[in-house]
């Protein structure tokens, strides 16, 4: 039981650290600016309001939890269909509801995100169902989420949710073919974006051709390569970030992983890089440890989520893929994001912590029986 409380605070201490770090991230990307400790400022407050969040939900039964899953699973749904109606637009996208009397922004996708891979693993790990009936279920779950999120329009976290389905089908040792007909069912919405908002296909030009239109289309793509390689291998002092202060566009939330490079040189990138694969590294030894399979499933499917966002924001920024708007977890400044990453966490930590006091107590009456 030690070794299995060592597991969790390991994580509650990673988070914070990783947490701190990103508000050092956010600030060197505004240094140069009038107030440079504006939005690391409010970084703060949203990592001191995702801690409480994270306690909170870390501490509730995780049988509470999944009693509260499906019925906020139909709220998100409702403020999604709000945000559609009533969402402000942000750079094109009207992802983001205004709190009543408050200048606060909230984007419920992100905030939803723990609720619906929850609510996600207990469709799937439902004994009393057929598989298909599972399947189905879980299918169809994914798609009005990615509907709503889809036609907002936010086609990278409608790619995060999506991509939990087959990850979630392949973790709950569905066969093959489930998980092969999500794969490839997610390629006719990919091509219907792409033909309703041209936008997205000229990225995808200027990321095969950056050359061909470098004051345009390409302009991110180039700025993200000179800001990284204004890093060098240990990067230049915080006050000295001038590149992604100056010219990369979103250097405080899409392209800071960029921004920390140029912060901290390539080897602060790795140590990045190392950090979230240390992160997944204890999820899954979490969730080997757990013998509850919803709770076990919900940790593998917490920790591949997080992990691919992270590398796609980090694919997106090195340039190996077309660039999309996602936020690096802990990193990218955004109260949402970061709550929900909390959020997120929390849940983990109480299906660990609720499956093993489930086993303790299970050892236990077998002892008094003996």
């Amino acid at each position: 039981m030690k070794e299995r409380n060592a597991v969790l605070w390991n994580l509650v201490i990673g988070l914070l650290v990783i947490g701190l770090g990103g508000c050092a991230a956010v600030y060197c990307a505004r240094a140069y600016g009038v107030h440079p400790w504006y939005f690391a400022g409010r970084q703060m407050v949203w990592l001191a309001i995702g801690a409480c969040l994270f306690f909170l939900s870390a501490r509730l039964p995780f049988q509470k939890l999944k009693k509260a899953a499906f019925p906020a699973v139909i709220i998100f749904l409702i403020i999604l269909i709000l945000t559609l109606l009533f969402g402000r637009p942000v750079n094109g996208m009207s992802g983001w509801l205004s709190v009543p009397f408050t200048n606060i922004r909230i984007q419920p996708s992100e905030l939803a995100k723990p609720v619906y891979l929850l609510a996600l693993c207990l469709l799937a790990a439902h004994e009393g169902w057929s598989e298909w009936k599972r399947f189905l279920l879980t299918l169809s779950l994914t798609a009005v989420f990615c509907f709503l999120i889809f036609i907002q329009p936010d086609f990278g976290t409608a790619t995060i949710y999506a991509v939990c389905l087959p990850i979630l089908l392949f973790c709950a040792g569905f066969r093959k073919r489930y998980t092969l007909s999500v794969l490839f069912g997610w390629i006719p919405p990919t091509l219907l974006f792409l033909l309703l908002h041209p936008y997205a296909l000229r990225r995808i030009k200027a990321f095969l051709a950056p050359a061909d239109d470098e004051l345009g289309a390409s302009w991110h793509i180039i700025q993200f390569r000179i800001t990284m390689a204004n890093g060098g291998w240990l990067g230049a002092d915080g006050q000295n970030v001038s590149w992604a202060n100056t010219y990369l566009p979103f250097s405080h939330s899409d392209s800071v992983f960029a921004t920390l490079v140029e912060a901290s040189g390539f080897i602060g990138g790795m140590l990045v890089l190392l950090g979230f694969c240390v992160m997944i590294i204890l999820f899954r030894k979490a969730a080997l440890e757990t013998k509850n399979k919803e709770a076990r499933l919900f940790l593998f499917c917490a920790g591949l989520m997080l992990i691919t966002q992270a590398f796609l924001h980090i694919g997106v920024n090195v340039t190996i893929i077309p660039p999309t708007g996602l936020p690096l977890p802990f990193f990218s400044y955004g109260g949402s994001n970061l709550a929900g990453v909390m959020l997120l966490l929390g849940t983990a930590c109480s299906a660990y912590r609720s499956s093993n006091s489930e086993s303790q107590i299970d050892s236990e009456t077998v002892k008094e029986d003996e």
